[in-house]
């Protein structure tokens, strides 16, 4: 028994079809979109696993922690609870409820990555909703990985690791 490719359709079909049977009494994927492809991407853009929960205003391209009040927050790098500690996404837009929230896969981070982007490079959260490919360094700030950058230019596989550390 071999393998046999998929066509982006098909296989767009079968998560959709996997997310229907998860998804019991209709409210628990409710808020979440799924879509893995990174070709066509767009300045600002992403593809992967969408939701779409949370208030406050965003700006597409920047990074955001979800806070004790159900809003999405600007992530910075000074306490790990605006950094270490919770659910990390990228904004789509301006509203997550509408434009939604990258909480992991490919994103286009033309804007606001900081450090020259090499194919490999690890990607680190910055100050100012920012992700940066160089090491944070500096006495008592946080050091969360977050993903890495792709052969493609500016693509980043965003992938927030669960884990911090506060740097001394």
């Amino acid at each position: 028994m071999g393998y046999r490719r998929m066509g982006y359709e098909r296989f767009q079909a079968l998560l959709e079809g996997l997310k229907r049977r998860l998804d019991l009494n209709g409210s628990i994927f409710s808020d979440l979109y799924v879509d893995y492809f990174k070709d066509s991407l767009s300045d600002n853009s992403g593809r992967g696993e969408i939701v779409t929960f949370g208030g406050g205003t965003t700006t597409a391209g920047k990074t955001y922690y979800l806070n004790s009040s159900g809003n999405w927050a600007e992530v910075g790098v000074t306490s790990a609870a605006i950094g270490g500690k919770g659910i990390l996404a990228i904004a789509l837009g301006t509203s997550a409820s509408e434009d939604g929230m990258l909480v992991r896969g490919f994103f286009d981070a033309a804007s606001y990555l900081t450090g020259g982007f090499t194919a490999g490079a690890t990607v680190y959260l910055a100050a100012s909703g920012q992700l940066t490919t160089t090491t944070p360094s500096t006495s008592t700030e946080i050091l969360r990985v977050v993903g890495v950058c792709t052969n493609t230019a500016n693509i980043v596989y965003f992938n927030p690791s669960a884990d911090y550390l506060v740097i001394e």
